[in-house]
């Protein structure tokens, strides 16, 4: 039966970085702590990975790898066996007979990962790993069911300057002008573009080092 992971969002790391995580273990070896040095990838991928390792109960909070981690990273264990045993020790919907995983919907797999925690893009991230893990193990799930498109913030709109009278088609007014360019953004608004948003969904770590940046950032632009 599976235990409930309160207060942590169920995996939404790329699954294919799992793979390649687990892959890499085979291959080298399992050490003695699973700590984000030996994770490869940017310091959200080491986070999202930490925290994917976590919820499956592959990892302990002292980063020490559990049995079943050693396990899965024997080059002679049955991958697929091992991963379903992982999967419904891990996700609680799985035991507790709440969905017909064979015979469902989008919608209705969506609603139990957001019982679970996920919210916003991160449902769509969730859903994508879930699947593409439950495939590999061999559990069944209906054909429609498929990870929703993750939400977007909408871009920035190109704003036209505009000038009484002007003809829209080309810009250029009716007296032969063309209309003023636009003002172009300070540093400080072209640096706070390309800053990550924030995603309530990252670990305490994560969220302080956001903040701090964040912070360090306004006292620059200060």
């Amino acid at each position: 039966m599976a235990e409930a992971n309160k207060n942590v969002t169920p995996p939404y790391a790329s699954y294919k970085s799992f793979t390649n995580f687990i892959n890499g273990l085979k291959e080298n070896g399992c050490p003695s702590h699973i700590t984000r040095s030996i994770i490869p990838g940017s310091n959200s991928g080491k986070a999202m990975m930490a925290a994917t390792l976590r919820y499956l109960k592959l990892i302990n909070e002292k980063d020490e790898p559990s049995s079943m981690l050693k396990q899965l990273t024997d080059s002679d264990a049955n991958y697929g066996e091992l991963l379903r045993e992982i999967l419904t020790h891990s996700y609680a919907f799985l035991n507790d007979e709440s969905i017909d995983l064979k015979n469902t919907t989008t919608d209705k797999v969506a609603e139990k990962f957001k019982e679970l925690g996920a919210s916003g893009s991160t449902v769509s991230k969730c859903m994508a790993f879930f699947l593409a893990a439950a495939k590999d193990a061999g559990i069944e799930v209906s054909q429609y069911v498929k990870a929703p498109a993750p939400v977007r913030a909408n871009p920035a709109r190109k704003v036209r300057s505009r000038v009484k009278g002007g003809n829209a088609s080309n810009g250029v007014s009716q007296s032969g002008c063309e209309p003023p360019a636009p003002p172009k953004n300070t540093w400080q608004e072209q640096l706070l573009a390309k800053f990550p948003e924030f995603d309530p969904s990252w670990d305490d770590e994560t969220r302080r080092k956001w903040f701090d940046a964040f912070q360090e950032l306004m006292s620059k632009g200060g």
